[in-house]
């Protein structure tokens, strides 16, 4: 669950879902860096949302956490709905794990990232 788009989504799922959060680091480790890069409003965010989620820190030989994490979430997902800037970004990004479930024909969806109003609060 990274900042921004993973938080929200996650924060105002419906309620009957079932939160599974698949990080590159382990949650205490990840709520740091999540204090550290967006804030401590994010990072009491993640804290409240983790309690209640199966949690899953994916390894891949010798992958980085975030390429990992991609990989994990291709092998799992039944569909993909990514927001997305269409830039190649860093290992691991959103580009990779879009391709990555192309290639391995699971359905994506693309929510342009200009079309994400920054100003909309998010509750949680």
């Amino acid at each position: 669950m990274a900042e921004g788009t993973d938080l929200c989504a996650a924060s105002v799922r419906p309620e009957h879902w079932a939160l599974e959060a698949i990080l590159p680091l382990e949650p205490a480790a990840w709520q740091a860096h999540l204090a550290q890069t967006a804030g401590d409003d994010d990072a009491a965010l993640f804290d409240r949302l983790i309690r209640d989620a199966r949690v899953e820190v994916p390894v891949h030989g010798n992958e980085t956490g975030y390429v990992a994490t991609g990989i994990r979430l291709s092998e799992i997902s039944e569909r993909l709905i990514a927001v997305w800037d269409g830039k190649p970004g860093l290992p691991g990004g959103v580009a990779e794990t879009v391709a990555r479930c192309r290639a391995r024909g699971i359905p994506v969806e693309i929510i342009p990232a200009q079309a994400v109003d920054p100003s909309v609060e998010r509750s949680g």
